[in-house]
């Protein structure tokens, strides 16, 4: 992903979750020293979710197409969508569940959605949905999930648990046409994609941010505004590396961070470059993503 130029300065974008996010989609809590008091030309929001475990009541052998599973969680039964490409599930198989209806992010809107009708019948139908890869994003897969106005999932997801830890796959919530509008005050950031790199562990936790800070670049507005980004995890990935990258025409920035003692990490722009402006349409992509 990215542009045909570089950047090499590294630079904080914040976001999804989720769902983010998913969803995602989605990263941690708290402040920054980095932080500008009442700088102008940002977009200051909260986000965060809460994913649960379960084991599914029902098998579902592993598909090309979506499937429905009926899964048991500590806070009970609910009805998940298996997008494609997972391995096989019996009763026994642990799962992650990133829940629906849950916005990854404060404010976020999608930006446009398609309508048709059936029968003479009004229908909605998405064209922001959530896809995902197993091939670090060469190709991409429609989860059999599409996204609420607000950028939540319309269903719940469920991914199976990594035998060893590890990721499982790359979750691309995607904005359709006009994107993901993330808006306070009087200032708008768009965003065309998330993309998050999900690790699910043994038991089923999933690596997505628990809670978010985020103070972002508006549309037009430099990056050097004081821009920062407080991810924070599951305690179980204490020690992992966040990577958070930003790419617009021409423009790829990337910031690496490993996740403190109490699985926190800290995005901002160490080198304020007021040169480094986003676009009056945004950015194009927005990616994060755990690793050991």
């Amino acid at each position: 992903m990215g542009g045909s130029m570089v950047s090499k300065r590294l630079s904080i974008f914040g976001f999804i979750s989720a769902a983010a996010l998913v969803s995602g989609v989605l990263i941690g809590c708290g402040g920054s020293s980095a932080s500008v008091s009442g700088a102008t030309g940002t977009v200051k929001t909260t986000g965060g979710i809460t994913t649960t475990t379960g084991t599914s009541t029902t098998p579902a052998p592993t598909s090309t197409s979506p499937q429905q599973v009926q899964v048991t969680t500590t806070s009970g039964p609910v009805t998940a969508t298996v997008p494609p490409g997972q391995p096989a599930i019996t009763t026994t198989t642990t799962l992650g569940i990133i829940p629906a209806n849950t916005p990854f992010i404060a404010g976020a809107t999608v930006g446009s959605f398609n309508k048709s009708s059936v029968n003479g019948k009004p229908l909605q139908t998405f064209t922001a949905q959530l896809n995902i890869s197993y091939d670090n994003g060469n190709t991409w897969q429609w989860t059999g999930i599409d996204l609420n106005p607000d950028g939540s999932l319309m269903k719940n997801l469920a991914l199976a648990a990594a035998e060893t830890g590890g990721v499982n796959c790359l979750l691309q919530a995607n904005g359709g046409t006009g994107g993901f509008n993330i808006a306070s005050g009087n200032n708008t950031l768009t965003i065309g994609s998330l993309v998050y790199g999900v690790i699910v562990l043994s038991d089923g936790t999933i690596g997505l941010p628990t809670n978010l800070a985020l103070t972002l670049p508006a549309n037009s507005n430099s990056t050097a505004n004081g821009n920062s980004v407080t991810a924070t995890f599951n305690s179980e990935f204490a020690g992992y590396k966040g990577t958070l990258m930003i790419n617009w025409p021409g423009t790829s920035k990337t910031q690496v961070k490993t996740l403190s003692t109490n699985a926190v990490a800290v995005f901002s722009d160490p080198l304020s470059d007021k040169t480094d402006t986003i676009p009056a349409t945004g950015v194009t992509t927005v990616q994060f993503g755990l690793s050991q």
